[in-house]
């Protein structure tokens, strides 16, 4: 049987788009020939997902991601669109993590089963979830160390630039006063020089004093000390019972009756003398012919 040339070309066509087409689906993961189911998920960041992406479950290949979607009536979210390849069932409570596939970052789909007894089907919207990478992990336990290398670094760079400039004033002070550096040196020197010059004679000054520091040791400066602290020590005791109004000292200074009446005594007494010395004749009588000499002392009526 003879075909025509027409027939075998428009078949051989056929073949090769076909071919082209299963092989093009079959480079992006597709089958064409298997029966798939297709879902979806929603995300508020999708962290570089890209379609193409494998879909996993329990860690087995189960789909790919075919497209994702910028929704503008969905609260400006995304919806990823995704097959399976394989027959699987988990409830309609599932989430899709967006995970790391590799230590470079590429995302791919994780399905976490969820606990309903419904069974998700073709065409559900799935809710969707970010799982913490491995890379976001460290960075952000690296962060704080990170800032606080940032805020060490800073401090040393002011330390050291505080360090050059004080430095550099030093620098300058030191120019700008070299002539009077080199004079204090100098004087430095000289007087140097002159101790060098007497130091026989400071030596000579030193052992005379030490002679007599030694002398003073030697005496009995200790017992004279130790004497006048005991005469300290009485005239301190002494005080103390005139103060306490003990002996006759301290009833006369304490007694304000035995005060009064010394006083008075006292008064009359220098009452009476400067009256002997204004009128002898009144208290002495010189007798010339008996030889007789009478004291009279006068009453208290003087």
């Amino acid at each position: 049987m003879k075909y025509s040339k027409e027939l075998v070309i428009g078949l051989s066509s056929i073949l090769t788009i076909i071919c082209f087409i299963w092989g093009y689906n079959f480079l992006k993961g597709k089958n064409i020939f298997n029966n798939k189911t297709e879902f979806y998920a929603l995300y508020e960041h999708v962290h570089g997902l890209e379609t193409g992406q494998p879909v996993t479950f329990k860690g087995l290949k189960v789909g790919q991601v075919l497209n994702i979607i910028y929704e503008q009536n969905m609260n400006n979210n995304l919806l990823v669109h995704f097959n399976l390849t394989r027959e699987i069932s988990f409830s309609s409570d599932s989430k899709i993590n967006i995970y790391d596939i590799d230590i470079m970052g590429s995302k791919g789909l994780e399905i976490i089963p969820g606990y309903r007894d419904d069974i998700a089907e073709n065409g559900d919207t799935l809710v969707g979830s970010v799982k913490i990478s491995i890379t976001d992990q460290l960075t952000n336990e690296f962060l704080p160390i990170k800032d606080g290398t940032e805020s060490l670094l800073k401090i040393l760079d002011s330390t050291l630039f505080s360090i050059i400039n004080l430095t550099d004033n030093i620098n300058l002070f030191i120019n700008e006063n070299n002539n009077k550096f080199s004079s204090f040196i100098y004087n430095i020197d000289t007087l140097s020089y002159l101790i060098l010059g007497y130091q026989s004679k400071i030596n000579s000054t030193i052992k005379n004093l030490n002679n007599i520091i030694e002398e003073i040791n030697n005496s009995n400066l200790t017992n004279s000390i130790n004497k006048s602290n005991d005469i300290l020590g009485k005239i301190d005791y002494l005080l103390n019972d005139i103060n306490k109004g003990r002996g006759n000292l301290g009833k006369i200074t304490k007694d304000s009756l035995l005060y009064n009446e010394v006083s008075s005594t006292l008064k009359n007494l220098k009452e009476l003398l400067k009256d002997m010395k204004k009128n002898p004749k009144r208290y002495v009588n010189f007798s010339l012919f008996g030889r007789k000499t009478e004291i009279l002392i006068d009453t208290l009526k003087h």
